[in-house]
């Protein structure tokens, strides 16, 4: 429609053709020499006029043809392109700063260059790693803006595939054209998936840079004894990796329980390595102990601290229960008579499913009946975490063996009744870990006089091997617990074992690494926590703070909907009682950094056989890259300067021909 205002050319035409003029008469005397004068400046004129008209013409065409936005075609741009959609990457590793503001700030400022650069009625859509709802829907220009402004980081963590997903459910009509923009500096997004791409998706990327961002983080943390006893000391280890190409020396870490400071351990961190290091305490109360590690790292903050949770117990419970053979005391009731423990006995014949569902250890001692109910109870106990010692009974009928095989898959084989000692103790095993101050030569070792074999002893580990390398002592892993089978009854004429040296530390650290399957942190994107939850209704309590919610209550813990703990304690509530501690971090997975470059990420989709466009990082002419990629070549600026250059070259004439 612009183009109609070429007849505006006429104007300067008009006023050349009249030359709307006055003239004034001037008498002279003698006018033969004018006649010369005259056929010569009429000459000039209409040569300084025609010049001038032509200038004039030329500024008046090219503003014309300026406002008009002509433009040369695009070879790859789609036809009739009325959708656009935008990613913007909004993971926390796009808070890295780029000297001016961070990742995230230049994405969003991109996201807003393409936007001007489409023409008005284009539908935009913004997707986020958040995959809210409202990121389906396709919105005018003015309401993609105002979301834009509202993207914040998030600990939520988006592969490609899962982006293109969830942009492929909003297409509800499958043969409209879209173009897609990948804002994102693609740490860890290009995964190996397959990804199926439409023919009408027009794929382009950024790929946003501050470099090798520097970045420390705690990774983790753990105890070195699953069960924490007041009173005992306890060693406190955890993880810090250093994610940049420079050294870091002398970091301090700061290690709070109960909002006091227990340690601070100075560390130098290797480019890209991780340090492990621990600390000591001593719990002075039972109960929950709330703690956090932490250390002084920007722009990358959000794994700057760790929080964890330690349960302290005043004693460890052990519960035996003993064959019907077993008259009078056994090696376990002196053994755990300390106030470390505590300790409870019964028969077979009397089980008392409360005290084993508190225990942390269960021991079987020669029980010669093995119930269903008992071994349900003994494998809760190991899928909890507890520890379980099997220790046979002198006569073992064909029913037992095939209680014990159906239980705890261990299978036992005649009785042996050779005399032997034991050849070799597992010395790196935890329940003979630091026991050893001189070489096992110098130690003289238990024997038996008659024990049980087991067929299939190499599934687990021998802790004491006799010298016919049969296990005196044996353990295997089941579930989060450790099974333990000790194959001669613990009495004389069997074995010396329960008066040997090795057997308390033995029986004592069995005890002490019995779990109760409790982590001291979960991630906060953790949809289920397990726990022994036996109420109707919780509530789930941020401690010092006022957020809390009602989770879901399973068979085997508590259910958390997405998005709703962030990191720090919370408090598992039912009435006025805490039930239990828990505490939160976000994932590790953005601080590990793994940037690819544009050829990375041009190669990627090649491989997969996808044409994608690459733009240049964040510039002053962005949209204007964007819109001759998708549109094409806007001539506009190239008419308005030649409009300019006329304007000037008109004002030059008019001051030489005043002259």
């Amino acid at each position: 429609m612009a183009l109609w205002a070429l007849a505006l050319i006429t104007v300067p035409i008009a006023i050349h053709l009249f030359q709307f003029r006055r003239y004034k008469k001037l008498f002279f005397s003698d006018v033969s020499l004018l006649k010369e004068v005259r056929t010569t400046s009429q000459t000039k004129n209409q040569l300084k006029h025609l010049l001038i008209l032509l200038t004039r013409m030329l500024f008046v065409g090219m503003l014309v043809l300026a406002f008009a936005e002509p433009f040369l075609p695009s070879d790859s741009r789609l036809d009739e392109v009325d959708r656009v959609s935008i990613y913007v990457d909004n993971s926390f590793s796009m808070q890295a700063s780029t000297g001016n503001g961070n990742l995230l700030q230049h994405a969003t400022q991109a996201g807003y260059a393409i936007s001007t650069s489409f023409p008005k009625g284009t539908r935009f859509q913004l997707i986020t790693n958040s995959f809210d709802a409202k990121e389906k829907r396709f919105t005018d220009a003015e309401e993609f803006l105002t979301l834009l402004d509202d993207v914040m980081a998030t600990p939520k963590h988006r592969n490609l595939s899962e982006v293109l997903s969830f942009q492929a459910q909003a297409l509800y009509d499958k043969s409209a054209k879209v173009k897609t923009f990948l804002l994102s500096d693609f740490n860890h997004v290009l995964d190996s998936t397959y990804l199926h791409i439409d023919t009408n998706n027009d794929l382009s990327a950024m790929a946003l840079s501050a470099g090798m961002p520097e970045n420390i983080s705690i990774d983790s943390a753990w105890l070195h004894t699953p069960i924490t006893q007041k009173g005992a000391e306890q060693r406190l280890a955890f993880k810090v990796t250093n994610h940049g190409l420079n050294p870091i020396g002398q970091l301090a870490v700061t290690v709070f329980i109960e909002g006091e400071q227990i340690a601070m351990p100075i560390l130098d961190l290797p480019p890209l390595e991780s340090v492990d290091t621990s600390i000591s305490f001593i719990p002075s109360q039972a109960g929950y102990l709330n703690g956090q590690i932490q250390v002084e790292d920007y722009p990358v903050s959000f794994d700057n601290d760790y929080y964890f949770t330690i349960y302290v117990t005043e004693s460890i419970d052990v519960v035996e229960v003993t064959g019907a053979g077993i008259k009078g005391s056994t090696p376990f009731q002196h053994l755990f008579s300390s106030e470390a423990f505590r300790y409870t006995a019964f028969s077979q014949d009397e089980i008392k499913q409360d005290a084993i569902d508190q225990a942390q250890v269960l021991i079987l001692n020669e029980i010669d009946v093995l119930s269903t109910g008992l071994a349900a109870l003994a494998n809760e106990k190991l899928l909890s975490g507890g520890n379980v010692l099997v220790i046979t009974p002198l006569d073992m009928n064909e029913q037992l063996r095939s209680s014990f095989a159906n239980a705890f898959a261990i299978e036992f084989s005649g009785l042996d009744t050779t005399s032997l000692g034991v050849s070799k103790v597992n010395e790196k095993h935890f329940l003979f870990n630091d026991v050893f101050d001189a070489p096992l030569d110098q130690v003289n070792l238990p024997s038996v006089q008659q024990h049980y074999r087991l067929n299939n002893a190499q599934r687990g580990e021998s802790i004491l091997t006799l010298y016919n390398g049969a296990p005196l002592l044996w353990n295997k892993r089941v579930a989060s617990g450790d099974l333990f089978v000790i194959t001669t009854p613990l009495q004389e004429g069997s074995t010396d074992f329960f008066k040997h040296a090795l057997f308390v530390p033995a029986m004592i650290n069995m005890a002490a690494h019995a779990g109760i399957g409790r982590p001291i942190a979960h991630d906060v994107n953790a949809q289920l926590i397990k726990t022994d939850v036996r109420v109707e209704r919780a509530e789930l309590q941020r401690l010092n703070d006022s957020t809390a919610f009602i989770p879901g209550l399973s068979h085997n813990g508590i259910l958390l909907g997405d998005g709703l703990v962030r990191p720090g304690h919370y408090a598992l509530r039912s009435g006025d009682s805490t039930l239990e501690i828990f505490s939160f971090n976000y994932s590790r997975s953005e601080s590990q950094i793994a940037l690819p470059s544009a050829e990375g990420i041009e190669r990627y989709f090649a491989d997969r056989e996808i044409d994608i466009r690459i733009f240049d990082e964040m510039t002053d002419q962005l949209a204007i890259e964007v819109a001759e990629a998708n549109v094409g070549t806007k001539l506009w600026p190239i008419f308005a300067l030649l409009a300019l250059l006329a304007l000037v070259l008109e004002t030059v004439l008019l001051k030489l021909f005043s002259k």
